[in-house]
């Protein structure tokens, strides 16, 4: 399952940027783009990335994955036809000169913070009174 070496690298990245950026606080949500093309289960990811995050300054953190289609370009008759799947021939004439174009993508578009000054005060310990 490599979408756990993806996953640590991406918390390692997430970790390093907003240290980067000098912001305090945790972050609440990531959104990433993974084409339906790359290669990487986003529910795979999605499983890694609950078991990875504990302990780090994404353990409260959604993650939030927008899968894109690609597009099937026909160079026979020129149709731009959106496809969820691998295909071989034009879903159009049914030519087989054909290229993919996008869907291959695996990106961190976002990263949402809550600031140490927005978060709420952690509960008083009760008074032994």
């Amino acid at each position: 399952m490599h979408e756990a070496a993806i996953v640590e690298a991406l918390i390692a990245e997430v970790q390093k940027q907003v240290a980067s950026a000098g912001c305090q606080g945790r972050v609440v949500k990531l959104r990433l783009r993974i084409g339906r093309f790359s290669g990487v289960s986003p529910e795979a990811l999605r499983f890694a990335f609950d078991l990875t995050k504990p302990g780090t300054l994404l353990a409260e953190a959604e993650l939030e994955i927008e899968e894109p289609s690609g597009l099937c370009v026909c160079t026979l008759c020129g149709q731009r036809t959106p496809v969820d799947d691998l295909v071989v021939a034009c879903p159009v004439c049914g030519s087989g000169q054909i290229h993919l174009e996008g869907g291959q993508e695996m990106l961190l578009e976002s990263i949402e913070l809550q600031e140490a000054s927005e978060m709420p005060d952690p509960p008083s310990p009760p008074n032994p009174e």
